[in-house]
């Protein structure tokens, strides 16, 4: 009888189970319903920055900061070597009874006091960057005492960025933000240690944040030299030079400051800062990121805290007329958009010994510049958003070197078209698809803006660019090359020449939108290219019908055998990583479709996508796998290597599949940009410090609403926008909104409980599409859309012409 009842009780959770899965998949993709696919983001690593300062400091999810000079090749591991990093870590550790807590001699991965990988963070809310991290009891505080650190990178004057080479300064400030009924406690304890920087970082989420406590002593002695008065001290943390180190200013509520020099029980430098356990206790700190004298730190600390903040605020507070304004009725987009681009604009540089200015591949780790993720943090986040002034900056450095460095392939010689990455910048992968994305990016912007400056200074470099890829697709070569696409170079960071579909995308699409812009600016030389392009993309085509025909089948779900389509071109059919890399997802051949090469509805790309969906490695795979380095497949519609490679969301974007649109955007919102601090990750659980996935999401919210790519000539508004944008309670805006026919601003809400969507549309043209087309969102219920006063019926899949 027993045995029966577990028997029905096993079939109802069956049953269960199977209901929930399909009322899920019925339910369409939201914040609130992503949220519950995606755990927040582990290891989270934060920049504050100043803009256009080759120097960043970095704040860890346990509020650990760390300054790191730049720049410095983070990527060549000088700590395997045993060999110091120069700058500072600094450790933040809360303490209930003012005791030292236990410091790990043996490598370990970082985690917070009560196990945890996610830290409790977010931002102030004003224009300047300031981040927050709070520590309550299980983090290390007195019961019902909640600590807050704040900190913000701070260059001293508060302008721009001129020579890279001004001093920058963290300030951080330490607060008893609260006190509970039930405290006990009379004094709040901190102890601050003081390091070299010590933490390596990694794709992998199990072996970043992994803390090497044999490289934390710090270079030379340190001692406290107080300051301040009796009951409000303050101290100079110095070197022996008498340089500072760290600043703990006076007039704060620090009842008292000590300094623990390394000794037989610890090994490093802490401060024990001891504030009252009363709500609004503080105490400010203030860490040049170089060591300076006391005279050369003197102005700003004749400013403090609050005036270096006056003085941050005002400078990103600064917003062009041009830029885009988005608002939806789900807070976490809101926030990710704007924070996002404020990131990205945080993680450039001036270079000291030549004064250009240059986005950065990442913060930290990535310090330096891999060519095509940031131009797609220019062409899929900055240009989209309306702020084209820094695109323009950014981009400035590819046209002051354009030809100076060889492209990455044994059969290329120099070229006076070519784009590669500069020398001052070099992370040491040079990428076939760096051309291409440089190309695309300045022809994309100048036909985003019709800046008539910006197209009298590209113009030629552009002319010369398209010439590069027209005269290297004509190149001879050995076999077993493939004719009529580019010879066999390196495209990513396996450094090994050959014909990848990836680097034949990005050129092709690159050609594509310059002979668009040329086209558009009534160049003689348009139809040349035009030709060009389609000569090249039916080579490209061709050499991946002929090598898909060779390859491997796959049999999905239904016993239907599919292609493994190739991610090479060439007639080797061994060439290119094979269809278990990672890669293959991320550089492989369903990037074909956001190319413009292929159409998602061609047989060869339905079967590159479901491979990743319902494939192999997805029968295969370890339920909660999420390591880069496994084979690749989607979950929830992201890639399980590097979610800003899903490719896939440009299938469903062009075959009007919303459902899996959504999944995709909203997966990428939710599980690859982290909900508290909205700094994206290069793989889920690994890097941060970055803008990779921010890319790809913003771009896809853009096109959800405003979409002047899916069909050229043609602006389609609202045509998959998310059900969870259109409230009755709130308006969603999409203010500015640039296209390559000028800026449109779009509003709309839903009235008379549901039935009438209110719209507001104000375009401002330079050039008129062939057609607007509004297409009437799925909402239930819905029967009419008013236009700027003007009533149409709303019928279901239709759209409105405008």
């Amino acid at each position: 009888m027993r045995t029966c009842w577990w028997l029905i009780l096993a079939v109802l959770l069956v049953l269960w189970t199977i209901s929930h899965a399909m009322a899920q998949a019925a339910e369409e993709p939201s914040v609130a319903l992503a949220s519950t696919w995606w755990a927040e983001l582990r290891n989270v690593v934060t920049p504050i920055a100043w803009r256009d300062h080759p120097h960043r400091f970095c704040v860890v999810y346990d509020g650990t900061i760390i300054g790191l000079p730049q720049p410095q090749k983070l990527l060549r591991h000088p700590w395997d070597t045993g060999q110091p990093l120069e700058g500072v870590q600094l450790g933040f550790y809360p303490s209930p009874d003012g005791t030292l807590p236990r410091q790990p001699t043996e490598q370990h991965q970082l985690a917070l006091p009560n196990g945890n990988r996610v830290g409790d963070q977010g931002w102030h809310e004003c224009a300047a960057p300031v981040l927050w991290t709070r520590w309550r009891h299980d983090t290390g505080t007195p019961a019902g005492i909640t600590l807050r650190q704040s900190a913000f990178a701070h260059m001293s004057g508060g302008a721009e960025a001129r020579t890279g080479e001004e001093p920058v300064f963290a300030w951080i400030r330490l607060e008893v933000v609260e006190r509970a009924a039930q405290a006990t406690a009379d004094e709040c304890n901190v102890f601050v240690k003081v390091a070299s920087p010590h933490m390596r970082f990694d794709m992998s989420r199990d072996q970043t944040c992994r803390v090497m406590p044999a490289l934390s002593t710090y270079p030379g002695r340190l001692r406290l030299d107080p300051g301040g008065q009796e009951h409000r001290p303050g101290a100079f943390l110095v070197e022996d030079d008498r340089k500072v180190r760290l600043v703990v200013l006076p007039g704060g509520d620090a009842r008292s400051i000590r300094h623990l020099p390394p000794s037989d029980k610890q090994r490093d430098h802490f401060l024990q800062i001891i504030l009252p356990a009363t709500a609004g206790a503080q105490v400010d700190l203030l860490v040049p990121m170089v060591p300076s004298d006391r005279a050369a730190i003197a102005d700003e600390l004749a400013i403090g805290y609050d005036g270096a903040l006056q003085q941050t605020e005002a400078f990103w507070s600064a917003r062009p007329a041009t830029a885009a304004l988005v608002h939806t009725p789900e807070p976490l987009i809101n926030a990710a958009i704007q924070h996002s681009v404020r990131l990205a604009r945080m993680i450039s540089t001036t270079v000291p010994q030549t004064r250009q200015r240059s986005l950065l591949t990442g913060a930290m780790h990535y310090s330096y510049l891999w060519v095509t993720p940031t131009c797609m943090t220019k062409q899929m986040l900055l240009d989209p958003l309306g702020w084209h002034d820094d695109v323009d900056r950014y981009l400035e450095i590819y046209r002051q070197e354009q030809g100076r460095r060889r492209p990455p392939g044994p059969e290329f010689q120099p070229h006076p078209g070519h784009f590669g990455t500069p020398d001052v910048l070099d992370s040491g992968n040079h990428w076939m698809t760096d051309h291409g994305a440089v190309l695309h990016t300045a022809a994309r912007h100048a036909l985003l803006t019709a800046d008539q400056q910006f197209i009298r200074r590209w113009q030629d470099p552009i002319l010369k660019a398209c010439d590069f890829i027209k005269q290297a697709r004509r190149l001879p070569r050995a076999a077993p090359g493939a004719p009529g696409v580019l010879p066999p170079a390196e495209a990513t960071d396996i450094s090994r020449p050959m014909q990848a579909v990836w680097s034949d995308g990005w050129n092709y699409k690159a050609l594509a939108t310059a002979a668009r812009l040329l086209r558009v600016l009534q160049h003689p030389r348009a139809e040349e290219f035009e030709r060009e392009c389609d000569e090249y993309r039916q080579a490209i085509i061709a050499a991946l019908r002929a090598k898909a025909a060779r390859q491997p089948r796959w049999t999905d779900a239904s016993g239907r055998a599919r292609s493994i389509v190739p991610m090479t071109l060439s007639t080797d059919d061994a060439d290119g990583l094979g269809h278990e890399h990672p890669f293959y997802l991320d550089t492989g051949p369903m990037m074909l479709v956001w190319a413009g090469v292929l159409r998602a509805d061609d047989p060869l790309m339905r079967d590159a996508v479901e491979f990743f969906r319902q494939g192999p490695h997805t029968r295969e795979a370890v339920i909660g796998e999420l390591d880069w380095n496994v084979k690749p497949r989607l979950v929830h519609e992201v890639s399980s290597g590097l979610p800003c490679a899903s490719w896939n969301a440009f299938h469903s974007h062009q075959l009007g599949d919303r459902q899996r649109y959504l999944e995709c955007m909203y997966s990428l919102f939710t599980g690859a940009i982290s909900r508290q601090t909205f700094v994206s990750c290069e793989t889920i659980g690994g890097i941060t410090e970055n803008v990779f996935s921010a890319t790809l999401a913003v771009e896809l919210a853009r096109l959800a609403v405003v979409d002047d790519e899916v069909e050229p000539g043609t602006l389609h508004l609202l045509r998959l926008v998310p059900l969870a944008w259109c409230s009755a309670t709130e308006q969603t805006r999409f203010e500015n909104m640039p296209t390559e026919f000028g800026p449109v601003t779009l509003k709309w809400q839903l009235a008379d409980g549901g039935r009438t969507l209110q719209v507001q549309y104000a375009p401002s043209f330079r050039r008129a599409p062939q057609a607007v087309l509004l297409h009437a969102p799925p909402v239930k219920g819905l029967e009419k859309i008013v236009i700027n006063g003007r009533e149409h019926r709303a019928q279901q899949g239709a759209s409105i012409r405008l």
